[in-house]
């Protein structure tokens, strides 16, 4: 146990090198950055609203509102907002949640890697998980917040499952379930990459196991509670993305242009620009020198020992298997696979399958290590790769420029919080001409009073003299619904994609609700049933699991 404390501190003081620049106040540009402070911004004020769980966000595409999180991964965002509560900023809350999912990411990496290859191999592979290449550009790069949080709970959900094949213990049941769900709402491209190979580790663990029955049965219950769980963002997500101009505005044929070379996944250049068509990129697609090299030596001693027994022979096969196909995947010989399985263009650019990359090759780096049966050169080859990773990796450590912007700089212009507002709903051609998150009264005479203004509820109290129109000043959205003295009326969409309905002379009590749809009722009832099927099991584990 001593031991496990000593790598776990040495994990963190590695880590601080990569970690210094959030320490400084203030912030620095990157691709995406700007688009994660707003979201996590406007998280904040749409929860405070009574918006649960957010979907909508009201301030969003000019004020006439925007299905953020109905689409885009909303658990970092969550997991930002106790910080925000406790009276941090948007921009402090990010860079603790960056920290924390950083230095945790080694450590369950370590946890993980260590119960096949000890504790030096373990520490090797957290390490260089820790030191990729690909690990700062999210950090500094590209600013991906969802892939940045990813990165710790990979190894947290390999390592849940691995204690859950190995022990029959409820607790092991309830860490898979919660991991994984919370890796489903964390980023959507990082888990479409990640399934074929988590479902081959299952496999795995089942074919190795001596009682497949019981952990075939341990592994499915987990498995949908995880599902259960997320639900409430997965069905949403999938079912409902035909209400948005995502296929429309082509985000998922850019892939085409994004193929790096294996030259560039060799060795590029560092840089802090964007991604182009061509070899002329502004940033870096190297997998990372150390990286390599450990891929190199796994080749040459499973070439040596191929007919030879040894410590998860079948597991490290398939592990170098994998690493070999998603490499292929990445370069532009795999295009036909790409057109041919529509499901992997949300990834939208090749070189993000580095992710995976970059967790096989730190698994294997202890792998690596536990080959040599000699203690000696175990232990140099350990110091060595740990050395080679840091030094090829020190000029990585930073961001383009450090102009300590402050929370003002990133809210002054909140547009959409994505790239090419690919979440526009379909209904909507050109922004309404009338103001925003609010009712007009377009036509006829009369008063409105507003009563309550949320970004999913608007109450108003109307006087109306003759026959009116009126209008909203939002989007329309699947499912608003308008009630006058609290009787659903029929309206009309506009071509900007606002609603109006018309309105007699009288007095009347007008509220307009943001409603879930069937499909969002499903879901927030299935999550709300795996968090009470828990629950029961926490109460009951003693009498099911004997």
């Amino acid at each position: 146990m001593r031991n496990w404390f000593l790598i776990i501190f040495l994990i963190i003081v590695v880590s601080y090198p990569a970690l210094k620049n959030f320490l400084k106040p203030g912030f620095f540009e990157c691709h995406d950055c700007k688009f994660h402070i707003l979201r996590i911004f406007f998280m904040h004020k749409e929860l405070k609203q009574g918006q649960f769980p957010v979907r909508w966000v009201g301030d969003l595409n000019n004020g006439y509102g925007y299905p953020t999180f109905n689409y885009y991964y909303p658990g970092p965002y969550y997991l930002s907002q106790p910080f925000l509560l406790m009276g941090l900023n948007t921009i402090d809350s990010y860079k603790i949640v960056i920290i924390f999912t950083y230095i945790l990411s080694g450590i369950f990496m370590f946890l993980w890697s260590r119960n096949y290859w000890g504790n030096c191999g373990g520490l090797v592979g957290a390490i260089l998980y820790l030191y990729a290449p690909y690990r700062f550009i999210s950090l500094y790069v590209n600013g991906t917040f969802g892939v940045a949080v990813s990165f710790a709970l990979i190894p947290l959900v390999f390592w849940s499952f691995y204690l859950l094949s190995q022990k029959k213990n409820l607790k092991f049941i309830i860490l898979g379930s919660f991991s994984l769900a919370f890796f489903l709402i964390s980023h959507n491209a990082t888990v479409l990459m990640f399934i074929p190979l988590f479902m081959a580790y299952l496999f795995y663990l089942i074919f190795k196991s001596p009682h497949k029955k019981n952990i075939i049965f341990r592994l499915v219950l987990s498995l949908s509670l995880s599902f259960l769980l997320a639900a409430f963002f997965l069905l949403p997500m999938i079912f409902e993305l035909v209400y948005v101009r995502l296929k429309e505005i082509g985000v998922t044929s850019s892939y085409q242009n994004d193929f790096p070379s294996l030259e560039q996944l060799i060795y590029s250049k560092w840089g802090y620009g964007y991604s182009v068509k061509g070899l002329n990129d502004g940033m870096s697609f190297q997998l990372g020198g150390a990286q390599w090299l450990v891929m190199f030596l796994s080749l040459i001693f499973l070439s040596l020992n191929l007919k030879n027994n040894f410590k998860e022979k079948k597991l490290i096969i398939l592990f170098i298997v994998s690493f070999f196909i998603f490499l292929f995947l990445m370069i532009d010989s795999s295009l036909f696979i790409w057109q041919l399985l529509p499901i992997i263009q949300r990834i939208e650019f090749p070189w993000k399958i580095l992710s995976v990359e970059t967790f096989i090759v730190a698994f294997l780096a202890g792998a690596l290590i536990n080959f040599l049966r000699n203690k000696f050169l175990s232990r140099l080859l350990a110091v060595f790769l740990i050395v080679l990773a840091l030094y090829t990796n020190r000029n990585h450590l930073r961001p383009a420029t450090f102009d300590r912007f402050n929370e003002e700089h990133f809210l002054k212009d909140p547009f959409t919080a994505d790239t090419r507002a690919e979440l526009m709903p379909i209904w909507s051609n050109n922004l309404p001409k009338i103001d925003p998150q609010k009712l007009t009264l377009v036509s006829g005479q009369g008063e409105l009073k507003k009563i309550k203004a949320t970004s999913i509820d608007y109450q108003y109290q109307a006087k109306i003299m003759t026959p009116a129109v009126i209008e909203t000043g939002w989007l329309y959205f699947p499912n608003w619904n308008i009630y006058l003295n609290k009787k659903r009326v029929t309206w009309e969409l506009k071509k900007e994609g606002n609603l109006s309905f018309k309105i007699n002379p009288g007095n009347y009590f007008i509220e307009a609700r943001l409603e879930d749809t069937i499909i969002r009722e499903i879901g927030n009832y299935l999550s709300l049933m795996g968090i009470f099927i828990i629950l029961f099991l926490s109460f009951t584990h003693g009498k099911i699991f004997k």
